[in-house]
């Protein structure tokens, strides 16, 4: 041949190999760059391996363990150092071998590699594993997640875990055997995800999947909270019930914090607020407050003997009496008032040197000053604030079982009536002035407004503590119970028309009802429980300790029976929570306000806290 055929002979040979190339063909016998000598039982194990294919395409490797078990590999492009994870699930000695496949056409595969030798090694991986979650997450807000297993050999312990969401991952945190580890993660779509999850121990033995179903929604995960400290930085609970301002502000007086602030929620935050100048910072709010509108003042008594008027600025424009603690010891705390026009209705505690009884004070707030209108003592203590009707009669209830009707001016009695040895608490009335309440004995009675005669009385959970109520439209009641169950009553009559469980604990903050159809409960482990009115069934709780990360500490001074609060909304849907731990702010639905048409549809009927009907 002479060299010009040479010549056109190796061009064409060297057209139909790149021709071939491109055209396809399987990838190269793969080569086996690392491989360990022994492994660990259950636990993926990293081998190193190469190998190229025509046309540089994408290659997967399939491992065959040699126990009539293969593993196939995720992709990996041509030519990459690419790491494979088998896993044997028996003890031994094993020869596995390795080929590549395209992954766009798995016919074309490779010769198997040169074969290894491996000892498997017994190892046990971890077990009983468990998942702490929320019963609901809200999107956009972080979710918080606690993961357990034990080992039985103690090793430490690693968690996987797959959101059902495209994300996933080791967690990169490793906590001893049976300890549990905390993860967090936010959600940003609405729907049912399943998260499945399995662990690790430091030996890389796996456990098998386990999984559980969550409903990512819009309500239900706190979104905010607050826990005051002391001086020394032990946390301290906010303890009174907010009051919501026509700005749309929540305002929250502190009133087991010995630190005298105000806490506010503006624009989903918390933050203190400036105290009114006259308060001493070493004393501590009284009772619950509640806003009086026309005068537009927030009313509330301090641990120094004085009943304040703040306004919006948070400046005191008036204190009555005006004296000092040490002038007027036989005095000492307010209650929480009710509000009738620019009318003050406010409780206070006689110190029991001075005779263990108290009296009712009547106010006219005139905005830069205050009169008194009248008081009547009473010869027993007053329990939780008073109520006023439609005409401006004024309600009180108190611990010797009797329940009493003032006129407006609360000089005189209009009529007493005795309805059991015991305190006498959670008052409340219906459009029809039917008054109900509650008592320490677990009665729930229907008096008539007129001349306190008893309608009914029943005892809806025997041997137990009837809490406050709400009254919806119908009307209908609802009450909790110190056995941590909800009672829908027939306000008619009396009659159980369900009843539930919802807490395994004590719930003696008042309910308060979110729209028509959901009816919100907190327990005294500040769980908090979204619920249906019409059936009790649960739609979520909130867990707002474990939510907001921090830990339960001893119970203080939070003011919880003897005041009956706890829960209101915001103007935007959302949940204001004063529990046993913090203050918090929990996500609700912007379409499930409190309802205008209940009766009472929370503590003191309304978000100014009034107690006026």
């Amino acid at each position: 041949m002479n060299r010009s055929r040479l010549a056109i002979a190796l061009a064409a040979a060297a057209v139909l190999v790149a021709i071939g190339l491109k055209c396809g063909g399987p990838p190269t016998v793969p080569v086996i760059t690392f491989a360990p000598d022994s492994t660990w039982i259950n636990a993926p194990t990293r081998i190193d391996v190469y190998s190229t294919s025509p046309g540089k395409k994408d290659i997967r490797f399939i491992t065959d363990l040699g126990n009539s078990t293969a593993d196939t590999s995720e992709v990996w492009s041509s030519g990459d150092s690419a790491q494979v994870f088998p896993k044997w699930t028996a003890v031994g000695e094993f020869s596995y071998k390795i080929m590549a496949v395209l992954d766009a056409d798995p016919n074309q595969a490779s010769e198997f590699s040169e074969p290894k030798s491996i000892r498997v090694l017994p190892n046990s991986y971890p077990e009983n594993m468990l998942i702490d979650a929320p019963m609901v997450a809200v999107k956009g807000v972080p979710a918080r997640f606690e993961f357990s297993a034990t080992d039985p050999e103690g090793d430490s312990i690693e968690f996987y875990v797959n959101w059902g969401d495209g994300s996933k991952g080791w967690t990169g945190q490793w906590t001893g055997s049976g300890d549990w580890v905390e993860v967090w993660h936010t959600f940003t779509s609405l729907g049912t995800v399943w998260i499945k999850y399995k662990a690790r121990d430091q030996k890389k033995s796996e456990c098998p999947f386990d999984s559980i179903q969550l409903e990512v929604g819009t309500a239900g995960a706190v979104l905010a909270w607050v826990q005051p400290g002391d001086d020394e930085g032990d946390p301290l609970p906010v303890g009174t019930s907010p009051v919501v301002l026509i700005a749309g502000d929540t305002l929250v007086y502190s009133g087991g914090c010995d630190d005298g602030y105000f806490y506010s929620i503006t624009y989903g935050k918390w933050k203190k607020a400036k105290k009114g100048g006259a308060v001493d910072v070493e004393n501590v709010f009284t009772g619950h407050p509640a806003y009086c509108a026309q005068s537009g003042h927030i009313i509330a008594g301090n641990e120094d003997g004085e009943l304040y008027a703040f306004n919006s600025g948070l400046s005191g424009d008036w204190h009555y009496p005006g004296k000092t603690r040490e002038e007027e010891l036989t005095w000492i705390e307010w209650g929480s008032p009710a509000i009738n026009g620019n009318k003050v209705y406010v409780p206070r505690e006689k110190l029991p040197a001075a005779g263990a009884d108290d009296s009712l004070y009547c106010f006219q707030d005139n905005g830069a000053s205050v009169v008194r209108v009248g008081a009547y003592r009473f010869p027993a203590a007053i329990s939780g604030p008073p109520i006023i009707d439609v005409n401006g009669n004024v309600y009180v209830a108190t611990d010797s079982g009797v329940l009493y009707c003032l006129p407006p001016n609360v000089n005189t009695i209009t009529w007493s009536k005795q309805l059991q040895i015991g305190e006498l608490r959670g008052l409340c009335m219906d459009d029809a002035g039917v008054i109900y309440l509650t008592s320490e004995y677990g009665n729930v009675y229907a008096i008539n407004r007129e001349n306190g005669d008893v309608k009914w009385d029943v005892t809806p959970d025997p041997g137990r503590e009837a809490h406050k109520i709400v009254i919806a439209a119908g009307p209908v009641l609802f009450v909790t119970t110190s056995s941590g169950r909800l009672y829908k009553l027939n306000a008619g009559t009396g009659a159980t028309i369900w009843q539930k469980q919802i807490s395994p604990s004590d719930m003696p903050a008042c309910p308060v009802l979110g729209g028509s159809d959901y009816i919100y409960c907190l327990d005294d482990d500040d769980i908090l429980y979204c619920v249906q009115q019409s059936d009790g069934a649960l739609v979520w709780n909130c867990n707002c300790p474990q939510q907001a990360g921090h830990g339960k500490r001893a119970r203080s001074v939070r003011l919880t029976s003897e005041y009956g609060a706890g829960l209101t909304l915001a103007p935007d849907g959302n949940i204001i929570v004063i529990g046993e731990e913090a203050a918090y702010k929990v996500a609700g639905y912007p379409d499930r306000l409190l309802p205008t048409n209940a009766p009472w549809p929370k503590w003191q009927k309304d978000q100014y806290n009034t107690g006026k009907k």
